[in-house]
């Protein structure tokens, strides 16, 4: 199969070491046999050739056969090159491809992925404003947005969808009208209802569903509705100026989020108890763009590895959280627990 150098490709020499590509993808070669070696395998790989048209260019250079089969072979397999038809420059998703060959996985094997998936994102505040945009412009095919609440004048401080002459409106409508505005093939359906214990069944069945709503016991029930139906969810938050995210449920692989015991208990002490609700009384926590935009992209970066089956999903069996005080990154551990109550309960067993 032919090949050529991927547009991300780039060499440079440093104190004469060779650095081969940079990013995470970054090689250094000491070796000055070495060095030419590989920049003449590159150079041919300009313009699209396969490994006999290299070795064919290059063996009156190097005598040993074997040395420049490996060699080129080496290149073939890293992500130092590309399938020619693939990348095309005025594409739409171009860059989105180059990315997922950056990460040695088939490009077009990712992008049909996506493109053939239902996620519902639950909330479209900062991070579901977020959330939203990014997954339509990787191309997932449906959308369903939920919310019912209608956009204030605080909210543009972090949800980028909605301008000054939005307020007032519901988020589901404009937020709908800004992910077709960016990409017209999607399809976009939204609910205008606050999910309960009496309608958290009628969710639609999807690909996956993406959390980012705050009312009191939505996790509960998310979780409960996730086992019943196979699908698969994301909880996507903060904690204050810490960005989160996980655990990444998949019923039957991963824990579930009450798998382990990581939620705030009610004290026995009916006086102290009276206290913290009243010091927690119209609570207001400190939304902003920073600590969303982190979150709802390192989350939806987990969604599309999950999806297109590439990488490491960071948030399987844990939740991360990224201090923006300090770039420190904690992880809460949220292993399967097979005694757990919830997942007995609902989850049929396996034949």
């Amino acid at each position: 199969m032919k090949k050529v150098l991927a547009p991300y490709m780039k060499v440079g020499f440093k104190d004469n070491k060779l650095y081969l590509g940079f990013g995470s993808i970054k090689k250094i070669i000491h070796d000055k046999f070495e060095q030419k070696l590989i920049l003449e395998i590159l150079a041919c790989l300009k313009k699209p050739t396969d490994k006999s048209g290299i070795l064919k260019s290059l063996m009156r250079k190097y005598e040993n056969s074997e040395v420049l089969s490996k060699f080129v072979d080496e290149i073939f397999e890293s992500p130092y090159v590309i399938d020619i038809g693939i990348y095309k420059r005025e594409d739409r998703y171009s860059r989105n491809l180059l990315y997922y060959n950056l990460n040695k996985i088939d490009p077009l094997k990712v992008q049909h992925a996506l493109e053939s998936k239902h996620i519902v994102i639950l909330g479209c505040g900062g991070i579901g404003n977020i959330a939203s945009l990014l997954l339509s412009s990787l191309g997932v095919r449906h959308l369903t947005l939920i919310d019912d609440d209608k956009i204030e004048l605080s909210n543009l401080n972090r949800q980028f969808a909605f301008c000054e002459k939005d307020v007032g409106f519901f988020k589901t409508d404009i937020l709908k009208q800004a992910i077709l505005d960016r990409n017209s093939s999607i399809q976009v359906d939204i609910l205008k209802m606050k999910i309960t214990t009496e309608n958290v069944n009628t969710l639609p069945i999807a690909d996956l569903v993406i959390l980012s709503a705050d009312s009191n016991g939505i996790v509960r029930l998310i979780n409960e509705f996730s086992l019943k139906n196979n699908v698969p969810y994301l909880n996507i938050g903060y904690i204050q100026d810490i960005a989160c995210w996980g655990p990444f449920v998949i019923p039957y692989k991963t824990c579930c989020f009450l798998c382990q015991n990581n939620l705030a208990n009610q004290e026995s002490d009916f006086e102290l108890m009276n206290l913290v609700n009243l010091i927690n009384q119209k609570n207001q926590v400190p939304s902003n763009g920073f600590v969303n935009t982190l979150a709802a992209s390192f989350g939806v970066l987990d969604v599309v590895r999950y999806l297109g089956k590439f990488g490491q999903v960071m948030s399987y069996n844990k939740r991360i959280g990224l201090h923006t005080d300090s770039l420190k990154w904690e992880e809460q551990s949220w292993s399967k627990n097979p005694e757990c109550v919830y997942c007995k309960q609902i989850l049929e067993p396996i034949s």
